[in-house]
């Protein structure tokens, strides 16, 4: 066979076996679980896969069997790649920062893969399935977990699938991480699978019966999270209630909204305050005549700002602890947090104030894209669209501001396939 015809045979199937194994991908996504270590370094089985699907994509595009989509946000990917860069080369470990770096630029190409790859509706209706496959599985582990806590509490599976209590009460329930390594970081992923629900809904994906059984299971799984970021959740709910409602019920929609807006509100400002004493404390603040002790939160926060501070245009190093804070959970047991608890304080402390401004642009031109009057004239693409944007607005932003999921994987899926959808979905 000669190479002329070899490659002739191969060149409508290299697409095609690109796709499985980038549609694999997206499944893992749900299975931060397992860990796997190799030289104090932790990988999940995304990390095995996406080199595998971005050497295929790579070979496709040098052979022009496929060609590279280009859009804009490539350069505020850059530019904010640029600003880890360097605060590697400034770090307090360079040879730690570099290392992260590399898992950074993996990270980010997520969303270059993402837009490339999803460039139809058949194959982001794929997409939507496929990472509710993977949600379905997070759930059934998360609801046997709760099986396992009340019937067989000594399971060697609850060390690995049930969280400590943290600053959350301590109470006769599980603390849900599921597949995902926090429970902070299962509630994120099923923020957004919530959206994807709400979507496979509309796109008739699903069947009603098994979209409603997903539907309550999945807000369960939400709720035994105990996380902060519960407000999301109810956030994303407010969103699909104004956007089933605004047509027709104007008020109720409105009201809906509002009152999920007020809800995440209050729901994020309960982050400042711990839920009992703690000698741990560096200060107290009296309200209302109440003596009020600091959360963990706001002592990280607090001294993160001070790490920024110190290390104001190069931050610690891309990867490096940005505070150091003891905290004595509601269990009585001590915790050492090394982690900002804030996706821009986070970018901050380790990148400086050139990360920090590079990152900040990144999330507004995002925003700029997710709050686009492109659909305005088809309420099913504008349905659709909107929903991408509340997963953005209530995973990546909100949550983001009580968890530092900048380097969350399936964050930054969603990022490319919100410019991807623009591509594809009519307007008219």
């Amino acid at each position: 066979m000669t190479d002329e015809v070899w490659f002739k045979k191969y060149q409508s199937k290299l697409p095609n076996f690109l796709w499985k194994l980038f549609l694999v991908l997206i499944f893992s996504l749900s299975l931060m679980q397992p860990f796997f270590y190799y030289q104090n370094l932790r990988f999940s089985s995304t990390d095995f896969i996406f080199p595998i699907v971005f050497i295929t994509f790579a070979v496709i595009v040098f052979l022009r069997i496929v060609s590279f989509k280009w859009h804009n946000f490539y350069w505020f990917l850059l530019f904010y790649f640029l600003s880890m860069l360097i605060s590697s080369m400034f770090s307090i470990n360079p040879k730690q920062s570099f290392i992260k770096l590399a898992g950074e630029f993996y990270i980010l190409s997520l969303s270059v893969l993402t837009f490339n790859l999803v460039n139809s509706e058949t194959r982001f209706r794929k997409l939507i399935k496929i990472w509710l496959y993977g949600t379905t599985v997070t759930i059934f582990i998360g609801l046997l977990t709760i099986f396992l806590f009340y019937f067989d509490r000594d399971n060697f599976l609850l060390q690995y699938t049930n969280s400590i209590f943290g600053a959350v009460p301590v109470g006769n329930y599980p603390r849900l991480t599921s597949t995902f390594g926090s429970a902070s970081m299962f509630c994120n992923y099923l923020n957004v699978s919530l959206c994807f629900l709400f979507i496979a809904e509309k796109l008739k994906i699903l069947r009603p019966f098994v979209f409603r059984v997903l539907l309550i299971l999945s807000t369960i799984c939400a709720i035994f999270t105990i996380s902060s970021g519960i407000g999301g959740i109810i956030l994303a709910f407010a969103i699909w209630f104004w956007l089933l409602l605004k047509e027709n019920r104007k008020l109720l929609a409105r009201s809906a909204l509002v009152g999920g807006i007020v809800a995440a509100a209050v729901l994020f400002f309960i982050n400042f305050i711990a839920l009992q004493p703690h000698p741990t404390a560096p200060f107290t603040f009296n309200f209302l005549g109440f003596e009020l002790y600091p959360s963990g939160r706001l002592m990280i926060w607090t001294e993160t700002l001070q790490t920024i501070s110190a290390n104001f245009f190069n931050g610690t190093g891309l990867g490096q602890e940005v505070c150091r804070v003891n905290f004595q959970n509601t269990d009585g047991s001590s915790a050492y947090l090394t982690d900002a608890h804030n996706i821009f304080l986070s970018v901050a402390g380790q990148n400086g104030i050139f990360g920090l401004i590079s990152f900040t642009i990144l999330v507004f031109y995002i925003l700029k894209q997710v709050f686009s009057k492109r659909f305005i004239g088809n309420y099913r693409s504008s349905f659709i669209f909107y929903l991408l944007a509340a997963a953005f607005v209530c995973a990546f932003l909100y949550q983001g501001l009580t968890g530092s999921f900048e380097d969350a994987r399936h964050l930054w899926v969603l990022v490319g396939l919100i410019f991807s959808a623009k591509t594809f979905l009519p307007t008219s």
